[in-house]
């Protein structure tokens, strides 16, 4: 958890991290910070799925699940990524609060929806084109954010 934040305050140093009792990370444009729940680093099935598949991302498996999720939500904050479809956002987080926890994360179906609306799109896209560009830093970001 503390790896989360020295990373996010060597990326981002005005972005506030905020520890959650949520099941979910986000990031919170009102408050321009992100909020971590108890399980952030926990959605590996999903998530590295959709990095491998929708966006063909080759080296999703070099780069700790940790890492990953805090660079997608500072995709959110760097590429604006959220504002413009938070209803839809809601709308897909209410049926997976309906759904479950359990049927959630194993069904590749229900996690496409999400990570397919344009906002987690994009900050995906933000997060694979910042690994891209910064080899290097990564793998130091990558050791620091699993500790």
């Amino acid at each position: 958890m503390f790896g989360f934040k020295r990373v996010v305050k060597i990326l981002a140093p005005n972005v506030k991290v905020k520890v959650d009792t949520t099941d979910s990370t986000s990031f919170d444009f009102a408050h321009n910070k992100i909020i971590i729940g108890y399980d952030f680093n926990d959605d590996e099935f999903g998530f590295n799925y959709h990095l491998k598949t929708a966006h063909k991302c080759k080296f999703a498996d070099k780069i700790s699940n940790e890492l990953w999720t805090i660079l997608h939500e500072l995709g959110h904050y760097y590429a604006n990524a959220g504002i413009e479809d938070e209803e839809q956002a809601q709308f897909v987080r209410s049926i997976c609060a309906i759904l479950g926890d359990d049927i959630v994360k194993g069904n590749r179906e229900v996690q496409a929806m999400y990570y397919n609306l344009p906002s987690e799109w994009t900050a995906t896209e933000w997060a694979i084109d910042f690994v891209r560009k910064n080899k290097w830093k990564v793998v130091f970001l990558n050791f620091l954010a699993k500790f």
